[in-house]
């Protein structure tokens, strides 16, 4: 079946299209190291959106970089490099630097607890570009499942609050009742089809 799609099957060179996710794992981590060592700084905030507005600069680049490459199905087809999912990494980049400069003012989000609300954002963002880009249902589920979990914990973010709590429990059954009728369905779809790659399918 001719896809035009070229496939890299070493996981070492596809780490060469991989950059953005990349660099938005790095981010994360950086954001939460960053906010136990500005823990007592003065520009507390300000500092920690320096660092998650530069990681998603830099992710951004890449992206751009990456944007003339040709279509690639990378890490033995599970993931793809291709306009589709550059088009909404683009837009995944955007959203969250939006909700960066939404959340700054608010009143809502804690100050001491302003470097986990970011580097939680830049995981959803990180899921976000994985689902974009897979290019089997297994991965799909997977990045589902990142995406989710850091809504979990975002819906019950407001530790001291019982409805951000409530919404927490219920949005914790709710997902993972889904996440369980998703599972059966892509077993039922591999054992009808006996593949999960979304091209084969």
């Amino acid at each position: 079946m001719n896809l035009n799609l070229s496939e890299i099957d070493s996981n070492v060179l596809s780490l060469r299209y991989f950059w953005p996710e990349v660099v938005l794992t790095v981010g994360v981590l950086m954001l939460f190291i960053s906010d136990l060592v500005l823990k007592k700084h003065p520009r507390r905030v300000a500092g920690l959106m320096a660092v998650a507005y530069g990681f998603l600069g830099v992710a951004g680049l890449a992206t751009w970089l990456l944007s003339e490459q040709p279509a690639q199905a990378l890490f033995n087809g599970m993931i793809v490099h291709d306009p589709l999912a550059t088009f909404f990494k683009w837009l995944f980049l955007g959203a969250t630097a939006l909700g960066i400069a939404i959340a700054a003012p608010s009143k809502e989000i804690a100050p001491e607890r302003f470097g986990e609300y970011l580097g939680l954002l830049l995981a959803m963002c990180l899921g976000l570009n994985l689902m974009a880009s897979s290019r089997d249902l297994l991965m799909v589920y997977l990045s589902l499942e990142l995406v989710s979990l850091v809504s979990y914990v975002l819906a019950g973010y407001k530790r001291h609050d019982r409805r951000s709590a409530e919404a927490a429990l219920k949005y914790v059954i709710y997902g993972g009742v889904a996440s369980a009728v998703m599972l059966f369905g892509l077993s039922l779809v591999y054992g009808l089809l006996g593949t999960t790659d979304i091209y084969a399918l």
